[in-house]
């Protein structure tokens, strides 16, 4: 399949995946409220976070699978996402009592939450094995799934209203396609499977992935700590640009393969491949980037709160169009092999969380500190995308 192909099924896949995404969290902010919606929020943040244990596995599997042909480390991959979804689940229902502290939630609220994470985990199984065989078809199929189970549940707050039912929707969102993609790729055999197969490539890409989901979700959890009331009009200005992080990383998880098959070429060729993926990138996401530069006309006709901060949204979606690129950037810098990557990240990590202390006295400052952080990021990769480029060159 060329890669015009791929662009274009992407953004229909991507174009329908961030429509439900966004009824989802205009039919949450509408019926729950603006407060209860950034509650909604911060639980969700946890799961964005977790976020990691799927980018590290579909991408392990993306550049394992193609360069050794061993689908072994497929079984183990499995085995590790089980142990690892039972241990969050755990942990979430362990910390319940500081959860809802923290976040202003109730305890079923958090053991929602902790089912969620569990098959959100588990999900990722087959996702990644579709990633690492290249089966782009199913993996679309698996999100337009997700996708229909998250608008067709969340529309079950028209009959009780609550962030209990709001959860459930994203819940389902996770279990309804994961039981397609086990139907599709089968349940492997875990006896005598190592866990160190699968554990042993990804760690190096572990930390890298998990600093940069910090990184974009932070904030969240920080915003309901010290702002519980005006973290849901934060969470709407999030919204509306989430969809570029989205749509970079579906090109990401196309992009990862390509690249590890050509690791050892020139970096001439493994140069092509980046500059297709952000030609694709660019074509199907400008126009959505100037239509939410100024997206209050919209949102503000059903949400009437979101007009109070409609002057943040171009520089949001200025922050977001950068983190597109730092994704991009940074997925082929680990898919080459190149993991330096984790120092910058780690780096201005530290830097987010300083500067929100200086600028937490106004909740909408932190948006400039966000631009400033992922402004930097973006141009250290570069650099370092560069040097990586001239000495697979020489």
């Amino acid at each position: 399949m060329s890669l015009a192909r791929k662009g274009f099924l992407l953004s229909v896949v991507f174009g329908f995946s961030a429509l439900s995404m966004l009824l989802y969290h205009l039919l949450s902010a509408k019926l729950l409220g603006v407060e209860q919606y950034g509650l909604l929020n911060a639980l969700l943040s946890i799961c964005y976070t977790l976020l990691f244990v799927q980018y590290t596995s579909q991408n392990t599997l993306g550049i394992t699978v193609p360069l050794s042909r061993k689908h072994s480390i497929e079984a183990s991959a499995f085995k590790s996402l089980l142990l690892i979804a039972t241990i969050v689940f755990i942990l979430i229902a362990g910390l319940n009592g500081v959860l809802t502290k923290v976040l202003h939630a109730n305890t079923t609220q958090v053991l929602i939450l902790g089912l969620t994470t569990f098959f959100m985990i588990m999900s990722f199984y087959p996702q990644a094995v579709f990633q690492g065989r290249r089966k782009y078809n199913e993996y679309y199929i698996f999100t337009l799934i997700s996708s229909l189970a998250k608008v067709g549940f969340g529309l079950l707050l028209f009959v009780y209203v609550g962030v209990e039912v709001a959860l459930l929707a994203f819940l389902m969102s996770f279990f309804i396609p994961l039981v397609y993609g086990m139907w599709k790729v089968g349940v492997p055999s875990i006896r005598n499977v190592k866990i160190s197969e699968f554990l042993s490539p990804a760690k190096r890409i572990l930390i890298p992935v998990l600093l940069l989901l910090i990184m974009i979700n932070i904030n969240l959890l920080f915003v309901r700590y010290y702002f519980p009331v005006e973290s849901g009009l934060y969470s709407l200005i999030l919204l509306v640009d989430r969809g570029f992080y989205l749509f970079s990383m579906f090109l990401c998880f196309m992009l990862v393969p390509e690249v590890a098959a050509r690791r050892h070429k020139k970096g001439s060729e493994r140069l092509q491949v980046l500059s297709k993926t952000y030609f694709t990138y660019f074509i199907f996401s400008l126009p959505v980037f100037l239509c939410m530069m100024e997206p209050s006309w919209a949102i503000g006709l059903i949400l009437p709160a979101f007009l109070q901060a409609s002057a943040y949204s171009s520089l949001v979606t200025a922050t977001f169009f950068l983190v597109g690129g730092v994704n991009l950037i940074g997925f082929y810098l680990i898919s080459s092999g190149d993991y330096k990557a984790v120092y910058p990240m780690l780096g201005f990590l530290l830097l987010e969380i300083v500067l929100f202390f200086l600028l937490h006295r106004n909740v909408y400052d932190i948006f400039y500190s966000h631009f400033i952080v992922f402004l930097g990021l973006f141009l250290t990769l570069s650099f370092m995308l560069a040097k990586n480029i001239k000495e697979a060159s020489d």
